[in-house]
């Protein structure tokens, strides 16, 4: 489960990035380029700002679909291995102090071990607990 969790907010990362620049796609025409690319380099994290195919192409619909449903799968097999993760993840807090020396597969204490495995990383995607949110609402 912690390296579908790492691939789920690698993927939730990419998937903001694409739909910041297609929203930075759609203000083309309307403001001047050189605006646009200095807002798309604000927006961005380096993976997406260095990939030319992501620079070039002024539609990211496909590519957000894809990455969208990449993110379900990612989404429904943490669901499934443990129930309790996400809405962890989402209130960490009562969690983040357990220490717990045994667990088996789908408790809570398996959840409180993979979160405080994974917390830093939660920290440092920004937009990644507001997509978890919309993805447990089925919004996403």
């Amino acid at each position: 489960m912690s390296h579908v969790l790492v691939v789920t907010l690698i993927r939730l990362i990419l998937l903001i990035d694409l739909r910041a620049l297609q929203n930075c796609n759609m203000m083309s025409g309307k403001l001047p380029r050189e605006v646009i690319d200095q807002v798309r380099e604000q927006l961005v994290s380096n993976p997406a700002r260095n990939n030319k195919e992501i620079r070039r192409t002024i539609d990211l619909t496909p590519q957000i679909k894809k990455i969208e449903a990449k993110v379900d799968q990612c989404y429904e097999f943490v669901n499934r291995a443990n129930k309790f993760f996400w809405l962890a993840l989402l209130v960490p807090e009562p969690h983040l102090g357990e220490r717990p020396e045994y667990y088996s597969q789908g408790t809570e204490a398996e959840m409180q071990l993979y979160l405080k495995y994974s917390y830093a990383g939660r920290k440092e995607t920004p937009g990644a607990i507001e997509a978890i949110r919309k993805q447990m609402a089925g919004d996403i």
